[in-house]
């Protein structure tokens, strides 16, 4: 569980802990959003590993949890996470066989609200 930024219907939702929960198999990664991100109208990711166009580390000003977890699905949108188990979620992901970079980048696409 932790906190997320994702793509809603009209602009991106964004949510503090512990309103994301982010799941792993073998072979596929999920992330939802409770309760509010059904009123923004945020999409669920769920996508098979060889799916995602990318996963890769991000940053977040502000964030208590600092470092997160961006995945990015066919459609090239971007799904954002952080938690305070961000470290435990990339070595699982690695076991699993998902390439992920040590480079920490900027999480560029987050609504801060207003224009």
């Amino acid at each position: 569980m932790g906190a997320a930024n994702v793509p809603g219907e009209w602009s991106r939702v964004d949510v503090s802990s512990p309103l994301a929960v982010v799941e792993v198999n073998d072979s596929m990664v999920s992330m939802r959003l409770r309760v509010f991100g059904r009123f923004g109208g945020a999409p669920r990711l769920a996508a098979r590993f060889d799916e995602l166009k990318r996963v890769y580390l991000v940053r977040r000003s502000g964030m208590v949890f600092g470092v997160g977890v961006a995945f990015t699905a066919a459609d090239g949108s971007d799904f954002y996470f952080w938690g305070t188990h961000t470290w435990e979620l990339v070595q699982l992901l690695r076991r699993a066989g998902v390439q992920i970079s040590d480079a920490v980048e900027p999480a560029t696409k987050l609504w801060r609200g207003g224009a």
